[in-house]
């Protein structure tokens, strides 16, 4: 969280070296949410190579065990790449992932909020507008 929050205040070089430690602490998780947050930093403070090298990790573990759609489309988030961020919340949506629940307040999907397929989903939660 200390790493999510200097990346909202953008302190980058600080938010890189907490999300880092975290994803190296929490290498079992199942849901890889550090490391794909990791990703997301990586991508807007311009490192788009180590986000997509990111990415790819997250899709070859979804082959092994369970990564939820929802942390991949943070990294596609970051990487500014729209259609896939919806393409993959979609997925999370389908799959029911529980990161969901947040996604109305998370501060770095509000460059999403005036899209339709934004609004759609939220509809379909049952989010109020």
């Amino acid at each position: 969280m200390l790493g999510e929050s200097y990346l909202q205040m953008g302190i980058f070089e600080q938010a890189v070296a907490e999300l880092e430690t975290a994803s190296q602490l929490s290498e079992t998780s199942p849901l890889y949410l550090d490391l794909a947050m990791l990703g997301h930093a990586f991508a807007v403070t311009g490192h788009p190579d180590k986000a997509r090298d990111i990415l790819h990790q997250l899709k070859e573990r979804s082959a092994q065990s369970y990564v939820s759609a929802y942390s991949i489309a943070e990294v596609y988030l970051g990487l500014g790449e729209r259609d896939q961020v919806f393409e993959w919340l979609e997925r999370a949506y389908a799959e029911r992932a529980r990161q969901l629940v947040m996604l109305k307040g998370e501060p770095q999907f509000d460059s999403l909020r005036s899209d339709s397929r934004f609004q759609s989903l939220m509809e379909r939660m049952n989010f109020p507008s």
